[in-house]
C-alpha cells in the first residue's frame, strides 16, 4: 500500500512532504519509488531508505527515493502524482 509507505516516510521526519509511486521495472517487475523534499540539504537517500528499513517490512522499503526541491502540485495544492510520475519515467531512462 503506497499510503502506509509514504505514512512511515513522513514519519522519519526527513522529509516535509513525500509520494510514493510503483512503477513497472522490466528487471524487478514493479519497483516503488519515494520522491520528497528533505528537512534539509544533508538528508541524503541512504538516509531515508535505512530510516524507512526500520520501519516497515524489506518488502515495502523503496528500492529508489528521489529528492526534489518540492513536489509538483496540482490546481488544487496536492501533490500531482501524474507530475511525479513524468519525473520519476524521465529520471529513470537517462
Amino acid at each position: 500500500n503506497p499510503q502506509e509507505v509514504e505514512d512511515a516516510l513522513m514519519a522519519t521526519g526527513l522529509v516535509v512532504e513525500a509520494a510514493i509511486l510503483v512503477v513497472k521495472d522490466g528487471l524487478l517487475g514493479n519497483k516503488m519509488i519515494a520522491m520528497g523534499t528533505p528537512i534539509n540539504k544533508e538528508i541524503d537517500a541512504k538516509q531515508i531508505i535505512g530510516s524507512c528499513a526500520q520501519k516497515l517490512p524489506q518488502h515495502m522499503v523503496p528500492t529508489d527515493v528521489m529528492m526534489l526541491r518540492s513536489l509538483p502540485k496540482n490546481k488544487n495544492g496536492k501533490v500531482d502524482i501524474g507530475a511525479c510520475e513524468k519525473i520519476a519515467r524521465s529520471a529513470t531512462s537517462r
